[in-house]
């Protein structure tokens, strides 16, 4: 975007770039949530196994991936009643801008950037929080909601 189109609000001027942090030895745009189980299972050792090395710093604690599918299937769900085109049950995650904390949750992380024109419009949303919705784990789990202040927008 030409600088005098970019979007400005109370804090300055919007971003008009997503960022795609992924791990340098998995590559990008995959999502845990479309593994089958043994394939997660896999990955998930191996992930923890990562973060016993200081590797990666990333917590997965047991009840993560089924939050995880929870959110992500009412978030497709309230997406598509709002009018959104999703093609995909799981989504891509990209960081509106940069994040140095994002960045640093794993060593040698790598990006991907991509103008935000290139985000078909019915196919992105923007979520605040990281696509947390407390109220769902309130609901499934019975567990208090966290306070996610500070967390990157993505």
């Amino acid at each position: 975007m030409r600088p005098e189109t970019r979007i400005r609000h109370d804090r300055g001027v919007i971003p008009d770039f997503v960022t795609h942090y992924y791990l340098a030895d998995r590559g990008p745009f995959l999502n845990l949530s479309e593994l089958d189980e043994p394939t997660l299972m896999e990955v998930m050792v191996e992930l923890i196994r990562q973060r016993n090395e200081s590797r990666q710093h990333r917590l997965f604690g047991r009840t993560y991936i089924a939050m995880r599918r929870l959110v992500e299937a009412r978030l497709y769900q309230l997406f598509a009643q709002a009018g959104g085109r999703p093609e995909r049950k799981s989504p891509h995650y990209f960081i509106l801008g940069e994040s140095p904390w994002f960045r640093g949750l794993a060593v040698n992380m790598q990006e991907l950037r991509l103008p935000l024109t290139a985000l078909p419009y019915d196919q992105t949303s923007l979520h605040h929080r990281c696509s947390s919705l407390p109220g769902e784990r309130r609901q499934v789990y019975g567990a208090r909601s966290r306070n996610f202040r500070g967390s990157p927008v993505c």
